[in-house]
């Protein structure tokens, strides 16, 4: 064959093999840009897993959380998706490990420890949730979900002096209605009827045994309701020095009519604790040494200066005296109260929501017993139901007025 001829054939071999290779090439290519398009992605696969978890599709998710497991890495959104999937199923400890590798300066780390708190109390673990709620507002404070489970925790365990600061910092940032503001209402002015917290409260010290704040309010709720012999063995874990518990044990001791024992109790408890004072105060009453229940019945008042029972007991003791006049004054408090009581109570009327004079009332009632922050509260929802109430308003402009003289941060709220 003719050299020339032998070469050109070559270089045609050659040419078609490039173009071949050249066409091979295109086609991987083109291959891949439809597999990167239609094939799994880290993107794709969390676009995917949040909407499962918002419909429940729980099989889909775990597919999703495996895939972004082993082929990138879960963000603090993939851990709250799996800590919601992981609840769903049951695995509570998988789901709180999930929330606890979310980092306390992650964005996310405020409704972490509000969904961590949400399954704690799901399972009774009421001091693990308020240490995951108090982390919740420490983060965001304006967290205003966070509050309200608190206040349901506080309000079980009758730890009103919390509950108020919870409500205070709910007002303050403007999100109290009506409902909230009513429960409120309703947990401070009327008596504490136990029956609907009782169980909760038993699951409550049995999940946690060192559950003291349950464990209290459970045996000061067995015995209101009578069940003292219940009662008792619950205090028996608390320390001697335990200045609540005392009180309770005293206050067992008494409604057994054991004088004595509840003597040895309060004379061997502390100085200013109110509850302590004002059990004195009634075993002085019922030994017919009016001057020193006083005395104690003072003490009290200096300590918890709202204690509708106290005032009532000082009222007494001085009218026993001789002091008519001055018992004159706490019994118009007592009086005070008992009509806040009793409009309060009206609140579980449904007709009554809507009655904007009943909401200014409450207001006035809730001024008369110096709480300041409730009655603005309750002008504001009497304006909103009648925006024509001068009277609410005048009364709304001056403790508004009142509140800013006492500076920043300041409520105006009677000691």
């Amino acid at each position: 064959m003719d050299l020339d001829l032998l070469r050109r054939a070559t270089t045609r071999i050659l040419l078609l093999r490039v173009v071949v290779a050249v066409l091979m090439l295109c086609g991987l290519g083109a291959a891949w840009a439809g597999l990167t398009r239609f094939g799994p992605s880290a993107d794709r696969m969390r676009a995917s897993l949040y909407e499962d978890v918002d419909h429940g599709r729980l099989d889909r998710c775990e597919h999703s959380l495996a895939w972004l497991a082993k082929h990138d890495r879960l963000t603090a959104h993939d851990l709250l998706a799996r800590a919601r999937v992981c609840h769903a199923r049951g695995r509570l400890d998988e789901a709180l490990g999930s929330l606890k590798e979310i980092r306390d300066g992650d964005d996310l780390a405020a409704p972490a420890r509000l969904q961590a708190a949400r399954i704690e109390l799901s399972e009774y673990r009421t001091r693990d949730a308020e240490t995951s709620l108090t982390a919740a507002l420490a983060r965001d404070p304006r967290l205003a979900s966070a509050r309200l489970e608190l206040i349901r925790l506080y309000a079980r365990q009758q730890r009103l002096e919390e509950l108020d600061f919870q409500f205070q910092s709910l007002a303050s940032q403007g999100v109290l209605d009506l409902a909230y503001l009513s429960f409120w209402g309703m947990t401070r002015n009327l008596h504490w009827e136990p029956e609907s917290d009782v169980e909760a409260l038993r699951r409550a010290v049995e999940a946690d045994p060192e559950d003291r704040a349950s464990r209290l309010a459970l045996a000061e709720g067995l015995r209101r309701l009578g069940r003292g012999a219940e009662a008792a063995p619950l205090l028996v874990p608390l320390p001697a020095d335990d200045a609540d518990a005392r009180a309770v044990r005293a206050a067992l001791a008494l409604d057994r009519s054991d004088l004595d024992e509840a003597s040895g109790l309060i004379a061997e408890g502390p100085e200013m604790h109110a509850e302590t004072a004002r059990l004195r105060g009634l075993l002085a009453l019922s030994r017919h040494d009016h001057a020193t229940a006083a005395t104690h019945f003072r003490t009290a008042l200096a300590i918890k200066p709202d204690d509708r029972r106290t005032l009532s007991s000082l009222g007494t003791a001085l009218k026993l005296t001789g002091q008519d006049a001055e018992a004159a004054r706490y019994f118009a408090e007592v009086r005070r109260f008992d009509l806040l009581s009793a409009l309060t109570a009206r609140l579980t009327e449904t007709a009554a929501l809507s009655d904007a004079s009943l909401l200014r009332r409450l207001g006035i009632a809730n001024e008369e017993v110096g709480r300041l922050i409730e009655a603005r509260e309750w002008y504001r929802l009497a304006i909103a139901q009648n925006p024509l109430d001068s009277e609410s308003q005048r009364a709304l402009f001056r403790l508004e007025a009142r509140a800013a003289r006492a500076g920043p941060g300041g409520t105006g709220q009677e000691p």
